[in-house]
């Protein structure tokens, strides 16, 4: 019943960027090929700022186009992989050293990602001036100790074993640039984006239709297999699956009562 010819593994390898999360949902279909990507969002797309983020799709995007020190692995484990980090290790209760990878850079004449881009973008999210609703997931840090260009240690008040599987590897994890940041006035909320790192960018935005992704000519991490990804805003589930049957779709949920037709 599926459109085009199904090959999950390659729907993994090429989405890896827009985050474990939405990858192993059990109740999903999938079916691509070629060079592009069509994905359903379940919701429309407001805000990127990963201290304001309003719903679930929007942290895919910042999976594509921002780096973690940590990312969920495609798949359907909960496991995590190296990102914006060479080395991460948790040398006791409360200290994780970290040390970036040289060479990532931000887009727009920003610059390489330092160890002060991740003090920035973790600490103004527990900022009570900042207002974020993600400052729960951070809420036992207590600083990010900048140790050198690339290295730094995050600093926790108490333990928080939460922190590898609700924070890092999540929209609260994600690095963003503090010149860009601070010279948009300390946040972007809209879509607007000062500056990305990630696998992709962003080509296209129409308000309530889609988005479209593609790919950065700055990244030098592993390729991704898709040169472009179109995320379609559709909130009927049932009118979701007519476009995946139809092939206007590669990814989307299905209702419960049509999941046994997509198992196959």
């Amino acid at each position: 019943m599926l459109h085009k010819p199904f090959s999950r593994r390659r729907f993994l390898q090429g989405s890896a960027a827009l985050g474990a999360t939405a990858m192993v949902n059990p109740s999903v279909s999938f079916s691509a090929d070629g060079s592009v990507l069509k994905l359903r969002s379940y919701s429309v797309f407001q805000v990127l700022d990963p201290a304001f983020t309003l719903a679930a799709p929007e942290g895919w995007i910042g999976g594509a186009i921002f780096n973690k020190l940590v990312a969920f692995k495609p798949g359907s484990k909960w496991e995590t992989e190296l990102d914006a980090a060479e080395y991460i290790e948790q040398v006791d209760d409360t200290h994780i050293k970290f040390r970036l990878r040289p060479g990532i850079m931000f887009s727009n004449g920003y610059g390489e990602m330092t160890a002060e881009d991740v003090k920035f973008s973790y600490e103004r999210i527990i900022d009570p001036a900042m207002e974020s609703a993600y400052s729960g997931d951070w809420a036992t840090l207590d600083h990010v100790e900048v140790t050198g260009k690339y290295s730094g240690t995050i600093v926790l008040k108490e333990p928080f074993a939460p922190l590898w599987w609700s924070t890092l590897p999540y929209g609260s994890g994600d690095i963003i640039s503090k010149k860009a940041t601070e010279a948009a006035g300390g946040s972007f909320k809209g879509m607007d984006v000062p500056a990305v790192s990630g696998p992709y960018q962003i080509k296209e935005w129409i308000q309530k239709q889609k988005l479209v992704l593609e790919r950065n000519p700055l990244w030098n991490g592993p390729k991704p297999d898709f040169d472009e990804i179109q995320l379609l805003p559709i909130d009927d589930e049932k009118s979701a699956e007519l476009g995946f049957e139809a092939g206007d779709l590669d990814w989307t949920w299905v209702s419960v009562s049509s999941l046994p037709i997509y198992r196959e």
